[in-house]
């Protein structure tokens, strides 16, 4: 539930607050986010400096950033990939900002390929961490968001990602030097395949057909069916 990851999320504090120290990690992330270019290898060298797993560093600075950088409206995901089958299941999400995050859903469904929590496990090889970045925008939503993903396998055959991504609002832009730089791929998602308007020939990604997008469709052509057909048997 949410409270529970929550909850998860305030003891993340103290274990934070131990291990990465607040004024050493906020100049380091003020001076990352003052760059004009979002350099992976920059990203991944602030992590192994601070001796921090992807996850940790990730929960440190969902901690700092809104307080110090008026970075609010934000939301953390960390999905598992099995290499043996390719399927991916959402195992945390916290939620802080207007996102209809499709959470819960994933043992039924198909969570959109163009998420780059999922993309950032392409390339991945045995042992190593890969970092990744996109702006992202939701159908279900107008507002665009820059992610933050690393992706990183133990050896075994699974695989993790966490991500962060923040809403790209006028003060967010200004703080984050590189929000809208170029070379940051952009990306139209959708929550899962079974939910998503695009076609087949729309979206090459695509895991399975829209039946859930279809049963809701027909439904409401139902409704106004019946709705037409009420008013005009109405004297």
């Amino acid at each position: 539930t949410f409270d529970q990851v929550l909850n998860d999320f305030k003891a993340s504090y103290f274990a934070g607050a131990v291990l990465l120290p607040r004024a050493e990690v906020l100049a380091a992330l003020q001076e990352f986010f003052k760059c004009a270019t979002f350099q992976a290898e920059v990203f991944q060298n602030l992590m192994n400096r601070f001796d921090a797993t992807p996850e940790l560093f990730f929960y440190r600075m969902s901690q700092l950033l809104p307080h110090e950088m008026g970075l609010v409206r934000s939301h953390f995901l960390r999905f598992r990939h099995d290499r043996s089958d390719g399927s991916v299941t959402l195992t945390k999400e916290l939620n802080m900002s207007d996102l209809d995050m499709p959470a819960g859903l994933g043992l039924q469904e198909h969570f959109c390929r163009r998420w780059l929590s999922l993309r950032v496990f392409e390339g991945l090889a045995p042992g190593a961490q890969q970092v990744g970045v996109q702006r992202s925008r939701f159908f279900s939503s107008s507002g665009t968001y820059l992610c933050l993903a690393v992706a990183q396998n133990d050896g075994s055959d699974y695989d993790s990602s966490v991500t962060l991504g923040f809403l790209l609002e006028k003060g967010a832009r200004q703080v984050i030097g590189f929000a809208d730089d170029p070379a940051i791929p952009e990306s139209i998602l959708g929550g899962t395949c079974e939910r998503c308007p695009l076609t087949q020939a729309e979206c090459a990604e695509r895991q399975a057909p829209p039946r859930l997008y279809e049963k809701a469709l027909a439904a409401k052509e139902k409704r106004l069916a019946l709705k037409e057909l009420l008013g005009e048997s109405t004297p």
